[in-house]
This record gives C-alpha cells, sequence and structure tokens, in this order.
C-alpha cells in the first residue's frame, strides 16, 4: 500500500493534477460563498423581480439580471 506522503508528492508532480485541484478548490470555495455573497449584495437569488428584467451591469447587479429580474452572479 502506497502512503499518503508518496501519494501527495506523486500527484505533485503533475501539472494536470494540481491545476485541477487547484479549480476544484475555487469552485468548492465560491459554492461555499455564495450566501455571503448574496448578503453583501443584498439580493435574494430566487426573489422574481419584473422590474429589473435585462438589466446591465451595475454595482447592485454585477454580471446583470435575467429575465426574471434575478440577479446573475448569485444564481451562477
Amino acid at each position: 500500500m502506497i502512503g499518503s506522503t508518496t501519494l501527495f508528492r506523486q500527484l505533485a508532480q503533475h501539472r494536470l493534477a494540481v491545476v485541477s485541484g487547484v479549480l476544484l478548490i475555487l469552485l468548492l470555495l465560491f459554492a461555499v460563498s455564495a450566501p455571503l455573497l448574496e448578503m453583501i449584495l443584498n439580493t435574494d437569488s430566487s426573489k422574481v423581480d419584473l422590474f429589473a428584467r435585462h438589466l446591465p451591469f451595475s454595482i447592485q447587479h454585477p454580471l446583470g439580471t435575467d429575465e426574471l429580474g434575478r440577479d446573475l452572479l448569485v444564481r451562477l
């Protein structure tokens, strides 16, 4: 059986494995921080606002809004 330090060294030598691991960690951090981002932007990801349909990017909606007026950054 391979020890955990040996396995970690073998993975660290493969650049693609390291890049994939970093991307997975970033995706995990974004997923975990979504409620925090929702609180900072003071938006609700499921709230429908038909008066805010298809708005371009702004400070309140950094990526704009969708066809139901929901913030795209929070939903992403």
